[in-house]
């Protein structure tokens, strides 16, 4: 009797242990958080070079397109104190102007093009700059000095700063993470601001899934009638605030959203409940000439274009104007005049009363990289001349929405004839109603892009890990992955996106970094492919960008890469010819579960922790 006690105490411990091991964690809509080890110091030091660096180059696009303007004053003024006073007046960030030297030249070389070649270089903390402007007048050549305080610690960086960087230290030797007065969510998108009420809290490390509480995602299994939709509320205390079909939102401030999916998934009528997720902004071949546009950051800043080919593919297709792109996110500056007639009608998610207005930046960068007015010898070049973009906002000033804006983003514009959709933002939980609707778009023949995310994990990143969506990372301009850039079996391509040059709000420029910014290059590619023969099926466009990158990393399809780097020229020559689909290994784009854990949830139904 004694030894089949003690028989039946070790099964109880043996199968505790086993049960331990295979169930998921205690909180089962979030994927685990990930402690600060000492080596992660590394990655947050890496991450701070990339965005100084954004900054910097941000700062030089600034001041290069200040330097025409402050020619022309040098030019007409004489050289007295009073003058050079003026034209500090007139440009607040000039700290000083001198005149360095005269020289008197031969007409020979005052001819000489390089001879007014202006010099700019910097401090050691980058926070001074000095530029050499050479001006020829009174027939001779006045080089003069300017000090300018660098505007890299302007709205646009600090803004960005504020928001992606985290104070960390050691405490009782532990590395800790503190979240500064923004959110310290890092670039899958721009983050999550502080004024975002009703978030989950201590959700701030890496691969942490945000959601809204007392809220979920119900859809019903046959469509239901205003009756029963009310009796259905009121039985389970809830509000509804936006609907679709058989799908509704529901709020109840008396129950956690745990609470609620517990609940509400028993009842017959559903056929899914989930958490309304918050969804966040997430940077050889030459046998033909290259065709160098003309815009004035071009050659000093868009090392992106280059390294995929894309001067070689203009010289076959530039894009068309009947071939439209959505982005979604943000917004767009609608004022920006690199987006002047290059805008179809949008909308706004979040306030259908009002214009998808860009009130962030992320949006207006992005959509830059596709699509800026190209060879109009003024800023930028997008990748595609002449294909427009419709802004669908589904962000709002802090970067961030639900899950539910971005499925109704994703839905419009399908609906509303566009054909590539670029989604630069994700969440590391998998929703079925964003699924719907990236496989509503899908059917319809829209071709998907989407960014993996920044934080060096290789958690499932979605709408990127969808397999209807190509999910892109990032790589450098050196075509080394970049390190804050995602990574896993579920990566499709890489495209740059690290210090990458595009327009921002208030007629400006920024360079940023992030997977959001690579997204939007496979994006251009797709509107490109699609242009040069729009008889091409979704599949057989996501098919050739994946048959025709440039092989990085392993070889073959590796996680950290993908198929490889795109490349432009070979994808659109593809597009011109029969389409060979690509031979794929039948990588699956979620993770296998152990035998035991899908034992115990076929056992106890628990529905809630599938991924």
């Amino acid at each position: 009797m004694t030894r089949f006690i003690r028989s039946i105490i070790a099964s109880g411990i043996l199968l505790g242990i086993v049960i331990s091991l295979a169930l998921p964690p205690v909180t089962p809509f979030t994927f685990q958080s990930r402690s600060l080890h000492k080596t992660n110091l590394n990655e947050k030091m890496a991450e701070t070079d990339y965005i100084i660096e954004d900054a910097w180059l941000t700062s030089k696009m600034q001041i290069q397109s200040l330097i025409p303007i402050i020619k022309q004053e040098l030019k007409q003024m004489d050289d007295s104190t009073s003058s050079y006073d003026q034209v500090k007046k007139n440009h607040s960030n000039i700290l000083s102007i001198r005149l360095m030297k005269q020289t008197s030249l031969s007409v020979k070389e005052n001819l000489d093009p390089k001879r007014d070649q202006i010099f700019i270089q910097s401090n050691k903390d980058k926070s001074l700059v000095y530029i050499e402007v050479p001006i020829f007048k009174n027939n001779r050549w006045n080089t003069y000095q300017l000090t300018l305080r660098t505007p890299i610690f302007s709205e646009i960086e600090k803004k960005q700063q504020l928001r992606m960087f985290t104070v960390t230290h050691l405490q009782n030797n532990k590395w800790k993470t503190i979240p500064t007065k923004y959110s310290s969510r890092k670039r899958l998108s721009l983050g999550l601001e502080e004024n975002l009420p009703d978030l989950r809290p201590d959700q701030e490390e890496k691969g942490i899934s945000h959601y809204i509480q007392n809220e979920v995602v119900i859809k019903f299994k046959k469509q239901m009638n205003e009756q029963n939709i009310q009796a259905f509320l009121k039985k389970y205390q809830l509000t509804t605030k936006k609907r679709r079909d058989h799908t509704i939102i529901a709020h109840c401030p008396k129950r956690s959203t745990k609470t609620l999916i517990r609940l509400l998934e028993k009842d017959p009528a559903i056929e899914y409940v989930e958490p309304h997720f918050i969804y966040l902004t997430n940077q050889k071949p030459t046998q033909l000439k290259p065709l160098i546009p003309n815009d004035s950051l071009y050659i000093d800043y868009q090392w992106n274009l280059p390294t995929i080919f894309t001067e070689q593919g203009w010289e076959l297709t530039r894009g068309k104007e009947n071939m439209i792109v959505a982005v979604i996110d943000t917004g767009v500056d609608l004022n920006h005049p690199e987006f002047k007639e290059k805008l179809v009608k949008g909308y706004n998610v979040i306030n259908p009363s009002l214009p998808p207005m860009d009130d962030d930046g992320h949006g207006t960068h992005v959509a830059g990289i596709i699509a800026a007015n190209t060879n109009n010898y003024e800023g930028i070049a997008g990748i595609t001349w002449y294909n427009k973009i419709m802004p669908v906002k589904v962000l709002d000033q802090s970067g961030a929405g639900t899950l539910f804006d971005v499925a109704e983003g994703v839905i419009w514009a399908t609906d509303h004839g566009a054909k590539i959709i670029n989604l630069s933002l994700g969440n590391y939980a998998e929703s079925k109603y964003l699924h719907d609707a990236i496989q509503y778009a899908y059917s319809k023949d829209v071709v998907l892009v989407a960014a993996t995310g920044n934080d060096n994990i290789d958690e499932l990143g979605y709408p990127a890990a969808y397999p209807e969506v190509i999910a892109v990372s990032a790589v450098d301009a050196q075509q080394n992955r970049a390190e804050f850039s995602n990574y896993g079996p579920y990566v499709d391509v890489v495209a740059p996106g690290v210090n990458i040059a595009s327009t921002y709000p208030g007629n400006r420029y920024a360079a940023l970094s992030g997977t959001s910014m690579a997204s939007p290059h496979v994006t251009g590619l797709a509107a490109l492919i699609r242009s040069r023969n729009p008889n091409l099926t979704n599949k057989e466009v996501i098919d050739i960008i994946k048959n025709t990158t440039t092989d990085l990393g392993a070889k073959g399809k590796d996680e950290y890469y993908g198929y490889g780097e795109i490349n432009i020229l070979k994808a659109i020559t593809t597009s011109s010819v029969n389409v060979t689909p690509i031979k794929t290994h039948p990588q699956s784009k979620t993770k296998p579960k152990s035998f035991f854990q899908r034992w115990l949830e076929n056992l106890a139904n628990f529905q809630l922790w599938k991924k």
